[in-house]
Formats: C-alpha cells, structure tokens, sequence
C-alpha cells in the first residue's frame, strides 16, 4: 500500500493534517534567546551597579551582584530540550543509572542546559495535546526531537511525517525555537512492516525539511539496518550495547545543533 502512495523521494509533498490549537496562536510567549537581549541585560547590570539606589543594596547584601552575574550567565548558555518517547525515557534512566561514563547533560555543561522529556507511548498528537507547557517553561534554544515509533503503528508514513513537519513549524513559528532536529525512527528487530514504514519516514522527511533552514534531519549511525544485538527481548526498546549507541549518536546531534546557534558575545 505504502509503495503505491509514493513512487520516488521527488514525489514527497507535504500533507496538511494538522491546524495549530487557537490557545496556542494567541498566547504571548516571551523569549530570551537573541543575543541583543542577553547584551542588553549584562548593560542594564553594569548601569545599574553604579547608580546611587544600588549602593544601597551592595550593603544590604553583598551577594546581590556575583548573584546577578550569574543568572546572565545562565542566561547565555543555550537551552536544549530532548523531546521523545520511552526511547528517551529509557536512555535518560540508562544515564543516570552509569553516572561513571555518562552525563545527563551529555558533558556539555560549558554551553549548554540540558533537559529531558520522554513520555511512554508519546505520539506526534499527543505531544500537542499534553506536553507544549514543558517547551513554554522551559523555553528552548534547540529541541531534538525522537518522535514518530508510536505514530507508525497507525498511521502511514506519509501522515507521520506531515504531522512531524507541522509540529516543527509549530516550535519554531509559535515558541521561537532556532535550531530543531528531527531524529530518525529506530528500527525494530523482526517487525518488516514497521520497518518499511520507518524507512518511507525517513526519505520523505529528508526531503520535505531539507528546504527549512532551522529544521534538519539527524540520522542515527549504526541504526538504519541495525544487528539484532541491541534489542532487549520485546524486539523494539534497546539493550546496554543499543543505549550506549544511542547516546554518543544524540550527542552528536546536540553538537550539531549547538554548532548553528549563535554564539553570544
């Protein structure tokens, strides 16, 4: 069914399935990402500690500037949210169980604050629906994003991968997300129908955010036509050798990402 909707890559277009929620469009979001922002607040600090009110307050507490540098520095290191289903669930609590050789924030605590969120059976709808106040709190620079096993049970690849464009026109045109990363759907051992689908996802969104300049595609290396050794039992969620590929490959990606956002001065 699939081989008929779509006879080669240059046939791909977008589908329109999804319209963004009317609370969404509507609501104000603040951004602290530009970098005109972040030079107009060490200013505001430095004007601020030389005027008269402030000698005041250098004597109530002696802590209040070195504090205030600090949250500008916090401030200039960018925000990454790693968004996914229980595959990221699963890594995330892989890492903090082998604290030794891996780091929740991948050892990018120089330029970068790092924040998980992986829902068990997250989908690209359900993400939408439930979890859009963890991207406005957090508000983030770059978002990774592992997203779609879960849709493919249902829906075709053609579907999901409309529905993942739309979503990243989402983080992007509504939170002001600059950098996002689409990462391919992992394979599953002895499941060809899934596994066609996967690989359909992965071609069409090659091709559709090819043209988006803040949208890329991240292929995890090792995970196209993976060995049957980095599954658990269950054939679909991966074992110690499958996280610790998992890991170095989404790392890759953050520094990818990292490497395209500007760099405050």
């Amino acid at each position: 069914m699939l081989r008929r909707e779509v006879t080669s890559v240059s046939h791909f277009q977008p589908i329109r399935t999804f319209h963004y929620p009317r609370e969404v469009v509507h609501k104000r979001v603040l951004h602290r990402a530009h970098p005109f922002f972040r030079l107009h607040t060490i200013t505001t600090l430095l004007i601020y500690w030389n005027s008269e009110f402030s000698q005041f307050l250098r004597r109530v507490s002696p802590f209040f500037f070195l504090l205030c540098l600090c949250s500008t520095y916090l401030m200039a290191l960018q925000h990454v949210l790693v968004l996914g289903d229980s595959s990221i669930r699963r890594l995330r609590e892989f890492v903090l169980g082998t604290p030794q050789n891996f780091s929740v924030n991948f050892h990018l605590t120089h330029c970068a604050v790092i924040k998980w969120h992986g829902v068990g059976g997250c989908t690209i709808t359900k993400t939408i629906q439930y979890n859009l106040h963890v991207i406005e709190s957090f508000n983030p620079d770059i978002v990774t994003i592992q997203l779609g096993s879960n849709d493919l049970t249902s829906e075709t690849a053609l579907r999901v991968g409309s529905a993942i464009d739309d979503f990243v026109r989402l983080l992007h045109d509504v939170y002001n997300v600059q950098v996002i990363y689409v990462c391919q759907t992992i394979m599953r051992q002895h499941q060809s129908a899934f596994n066609r689908k996967a690989k359909l996802l992965t071609k069409y969104l090659r091709v559709v955010l090819e043209p988006i300049p803040y949208a890329h595609f991240w292929g995890h290396r090792g995970f196209l036509r993976p060995s049957d050794n980095i599954y658990v039992r269950d054939g679909v969620h991966l074992n110690l050798k499958g996280q610790k590929k998992f890991y170095r490959s989404l790392r890759g990606a953050i520094l990818g990402a990292l490497s395209l956002t500007t760099v405050p001065t």
